[in-house]
């Protein structure tokens, strides 16, 4: 697994997006029941790190520009 080769700030990152413990919307509402877990991008319902990085509408050209096309194992989460 190449994230040994990472900065520990690095690894914490990905362990929290992995583990879904990040402070997305989605995340802060388990923690804080008054706090919404809407995307507040694009309004969907659920804020989650799959729908931040892949489906949000709302991050498309940044995704287009920082997400290789073709995953593989070198270069995802």
């Amino acid at each position: 697994d190449n994230i040994n080769h990472l900065t520990r700030r690095d690894q914490s990152t990905i362990f929290r997006l992995r583990t879904q413990h990040i402070t997305l919307n989605n995340h802060l509402n388990r923690i804080h029941p008054q706090h919404t877990p809407e995307c507040q991008l694009c309004a969907h319902h659920h804020e989650t790190v799959h729908h931040h990085l892949f489906k949000c509408q709302a991050l498309d050209d940044i995704r287009k520009a920082l997400l290789p096309p073709w995953p593989d194992k070198w270069n995802t989460l």
